[in-house]
Formats: C-alpha cells, sequence, structure tokens
C-alpha cells in the first residue's frame, strides 16, 4: 500500500501528506486507510484502463497522456487520475462547525 501511494506521490510530484490530506478531506465516514485503499485501487484501475485505451487506439485525440510530464504552469493543481480518485473516495465532508 506505501510503495504504491509512494509511486502515486512521484508521479504526481505531491508529497504523501498531500496526497492523504486530500483523501481524508474527501473521505465519508469511512476510515482513513480504507479510503487510501479505495483511492489507490481507483487510481492504478483508471490509470490502466486509460493505457489499454491508448494501445487499442481509442485515446488518440485525448489531451490526456498518462506519461506526460506535468506542465510547468500546472503549479498544484491535481491530475486527473488523483482528480477521479478522489471523486470515488468520497464527497468532502462537512466541516466541524457545520454541526455535522
Amino acid at each position: 500500500m506505501w510503495t504504491s501511494l509512494t509511486d502515486i506521490c512521484r508521479r504526481e510530484e505531491r508529497s504523501i501528506n498531500e496526497i492523504i490530506s486530500m483523501i481524508d478531506e474527501k473521505r465519508a465516514d469511512t476510515n482513513l486507510t480504507a479510503a487510501i485503499r479505495v483511492f489507490l485501487i481507483c487510481y492504478f484501475r483508471d490509470a490502466s484502463a486509460f493505457q489499454s485505451m491508448r494501445f487499442a487506439g481509442m485515446a488518440e485525440e485525448s489531451d490526456f497522456d498518462v506519461n506526460a510530464d506535468p506542465a510547468p504552469d500546472e503549479g498544484l493543481r491535481c491530475g486527473a487520475l488523483v482528480s477521479a480518485a478522489l471523486d470515488v473516495v468520497g464527497p468532502r465532508r462537512a466541516a466541524a462547525s457545520d454541526g455535522n
């Protein structure tokens, strides 16, 4: 699990703390470890599916390239795979001050 998370962090040019903080913010009422596992599975599932589409010639027109380096002006924006995996983890949790 931690090796996979480290691989994602290297690819996305983010720290482990940044990725885990994003997961923690998005997770529903599940525990953090389970949310991290869901994130990892979804990230690699989507990466695999996209790579398969590229090899089949179905994703040739896409602007998204799994192996591309991020553009220098992208800053700390989430990559497409991170965003998709976070969407599966859950909606943003309500803040403690919201009374939830």
